[in-house]
């Protein structure tokens, strides 16, 4: 009899390898497991495989089915390095095994910049406000104080045509809830210099914690020469309505500027002339004094103000009292002009005459000149009307000063007898 033959069987040897997917900053991540048997072994994986977050179960022993999944979610709040490992528990005939570690650091968390101006176009000199607004971008949630997310903890560089704007660069974050819960924006004041187009970007840079990642926005920049104009659908001559068109010639506008709107429709070739009304009797030297500041607080040359009336002619300097008052009437070319010098003189952005209270402007008309100007009648009738308005002041002043006098003595006669 032969002796017996002795068979050692082994277990078939597995490979268990794990993976992570989606692993970014606040965001979830897909921690996965898979099991291979090596040859010459054959059979389906089964049993239970753990998969572990440094020493830590991150997921309980499950049922493999040759693959197995948990997921994980990255802090919002800090970027470091995990380490993840599978390990397979093997059955009657597979082996156990464990994965090889697994170390991940998560990405950034997604951004998006967008830059908007305050004012576009602009004029030369005119302060501009550019706005960066930074967003976290899905898979990670956008966060706040108080609202669990990704807060942005960067930098905000501003540049024109590449170059670095003064006083812009490395400008911190706020949160504006204005805009939105999750909405933190930076901002940039600049002034230019010159006119023409110019493309403007903002940067946005992570800070040494890196929790998110780079962006930026860019715009065009419209610099332009001229002067700020307010728009305008309509403008009020003593409480009466009348279109931008405007109305009537010179010497009607002014004549009728107690009585409500001149009639007529201004064409091309206008002067649109705006009336200022003093509280006081003005002097020559104050006059020039006010059509500088005029000049300057609507970026004009002062020889573009085209004086039609003169305001010291209806006073008399020797004879000047607080009950007398100066009109003057100025022109421009272009009714954009006109409106922005009523509004500047209205806003109290003229510098007024020190000791006096500031004036008033009405947009009164534009007048027909056929070459930008006024006629030689027409002047001279706006001088006349003004005249006569001084003296009619004057004689209503007269007047009322002998009626009281003769009141004051009939008073008087009454308490002798």
């Amino acid at each position: 009899m032969s002796p017996p033959i002795v068979q050692t069987c082994t277990f078939a040897q597995t490979l268990t390898t794990v993976t992570v997917n989606g692993a970014i900053v606040g965001a979830t991540a897909t921690i996965g497991a898979t099991v291979a048997v090596t040859a010459p072994g054959a059979s389906s994986p089964s049993g239970l495989i753990t998969i572990y977050e440094g020493t830590t179960i991150l997921c309980p022993p499950f049922t493999l089915g040759g693959s197995a999944n948990c997921t994980k979610v990255f802090p919002a709040s800090a970027r470091g390095v995990s380490a993840f490992t599978a390990v397979y528990s093997g059955n009657t005939v597979l082996a156990t095994s464990t994965s090889a570690i697994l170390s991940v650091t998560p990405a950034q968390a997604s951004t998006n910049t967008t830059l908007t101006s305050s004012v576009n176009p602009a004029i030369v000199g005119q302060p501009v406000t550019f706005v960066a607004t930074v967003q976290v971008l899905a898979p990670s949630p956008a966060g706040a104080p108080g609202i669990v997310g990704v807060i942005p903890d960067g930098t905000v560089t501003f540049s024109a045509a590449g170059a670095g704007l003064t006083n812009c660069a490395s400008r911190g974050l706020a949160l504006n809830v204005l805009v939105g819960p999750t909405t933190y924006q930076a901002t940039c004041t600049v002034t230019f210099l010159t006119t023409g187009a110019v493309t403007v970007t903002a940067n946005y840079v992570t800070l040494t914690t890196q929790l998110t990642a780079t962006s930026a926005g860019t715009l065009v920049q419209t610099i332009s020469p001229g002067v700020i104009v307010t728009p305008s659908p309509s403008v009020s001559v003593n409480g009466s309505a009348t279109t931008q068109g405007l109305t009537g010639n010179a010497t009607t506008a002014v004549a009728n500027r107690t009585t409500g709107a001149p009639t007529g429709t201004c064409s091309g070739g206008q002067l649109y002339l705006v009336i200022i009304n003093f509280q006081y009797c003005i002097t020559a030297a104050q006059w020039a004094q006010y059509r500088l500041n005029l000049a300057n607080a609507i970026r004009v040359a002062i020889t573009a103000i085209q004086v039609i009336t003169d305001p010291t002619l209806t006073c008399v300097p020797a004879k000047r009292q607080s009950a007398q008052r100066s009109t003057a009437v100025v022109g421009f070319s272009d009714l954009a002009t006109a409106q922005a010098a009523t509004n500047a003189i209205n806003g109290g952005q003229v510098q007024g005459i020190p000791g006096f209270p500031d004036p008033t402007a009405v947009l009164a008309s534009g007048a027909s000149s056929g070459g930008g100007g006024l006629s030689g009648g027409q002047i001279a009738g706006i001088v006349v009307g003004s005249v006569l308005g001084f003296f009619l002041v004057v004689a209503l002043i007269v007047l009322a000063f002998i009626l009281g006098r003769k009141q004051g003595g009939g008073s008087e006669m009454s308490g002798r007898a």
